[in-house]
C-alpha cells in the first residue's frame, strides 16, 4: 500500500473481502493517518495535495446511496479546501444568475458529474488528488454504473471505460476504494492491488469473538471449548 501511494502511474487500490472483515474501519483509519499523508506527499513532490473522501451507505437516505450525493460530497470538500476553483467550476451557473437573477435550480446527476470532472481536471493542473471511497457495494444503483463512474473520474472526463495502459498513465489522481468481493468488482479490479481483509484481520477477529463469548454464562455452560481452542481452532 505504501508503494502504491508513493509511485507514479498506479491504478485503483481496492480493499475487499467479506462483510464484517474491517474494510470500512481500515478505510477510516488510513484516511486520517499521518503516515498516509506523508506517503502521498512523497508522490505529490513539490505540488500540494487535495485529499477527498466519500462513501455509499445502503441503510442511509437516498442521497447517501446515490451518485448525486457522491458528487455533492466531493464537490463540497474540494471547494471548501480550494475556494479559488469555485468561480471557474460554477461559471455557467453564475452567468445564468447574472442574466436571470435568483431562480429555483435543482442540480441533476449530469450537471453535478460535469462539475466534478471539470474541478478534477482543473485541480490536477496544479495539485495532486487522492480520493478515498468506501462501500462501492452500498451504492443504490447498478454496480456497473459505479465502476464506470470510477474510470471516468480517473480520466477526468465523460469518456468510456479506460484500457489498462490509459489507467496506468493517469498519474495526477489516485483512487482508493473498498467493497465486498462481488463479481462485477472482481472483473474490473482483478489486476489491482487488493489486500484480503479477513486474512489480515483473521487473528484479531478470532480473539475478539473468543473474548466476547467467554464472558457469556450461557455460552460457558455448554462447555464448547476453552478460549485457547477458539484462538487456535486447528490445534483442537
Amino acid at each position: 500500500f505504501v508503494q502504491w501511494m508513493e509511485e507514479e502511474g498506479s491504478d485503483i487500490f481496492w480493499i475487499t473481502r467479506k462483510p464484517g472483515s474491517g474494510k470500512s474501519t481500515l478505510m477510516k483509519f488510513i484516511f486520517g493517518a499521518q503516515a498516509t499523508l506523508s506517503s502521498l506527499q512523497k508522490w505529490a513532490g513539490d505540488r500540494s495535495l487535495l485529499i477527498l473522501s466519500s462513501y455509499f451507505w445502503i441503510s442511509g437516505s437516498k442521497m447517501q446511496q446515490s451518485k448525486a450525493g457522491f458528487f455533492r460530497h466531493l464537490l463540497h470538500q474540494a471547494i471548501e479546501s480550494h475556494p479559488e476553483f469555485a468561480l471557474e467550476v460554477f461559471a455557467k451557473t453564475l452567468r445564468a444568475y447574472r442574466v436571470l437573477g435568483p431562480f429555483p435550480f435543482r442540480w441533476g446527476d449530469e450537471e453535478l458529474r460535469e462539475l466534478l470532472y471539470s474541478l478534477l481536471q482543473m485541480a490536477q493542473k496544479t495539485l495532486r488528488v487522492a480520493i478515498f471511497i468506501d462501500g462501492l457495494d452500498k451504492y443504490g444503483g447498478d454496480s456497473g454504473d459505479v465502476i464506470t463512474l470510477l474510470d471516468k473520474i480517473r480520466a477526468g472526463s465523460t469518456s468510456g471505460i479506460l484500457d489498462q495502459d490509459t489507467r496506468k498513465n493517469c498519474t495526477g489522481l489516485k483512487l482508493y476504494v473498498s467493497s465486498r468481493k462481488w463479481n462485477e468488482f472482481r472483473a474490473r479490479f482483478f489486476d489491482n492491488p487488493k489486500p484480503k481483509m479477513e486474512i489480515l484481520n483473521g487473528a484479531d477477529i478470532k480473539r475478539y469473538v473468543a473474548d466476547k463469548l467467554s464472558r457469556l454464562a450461557t455460552f460457558n455452560s455448554y462447555h464448547l471449548g476453552t478460549r485457547a481452542d477458539w484462538e487456535n481452532p486447528e490445534a483442537g
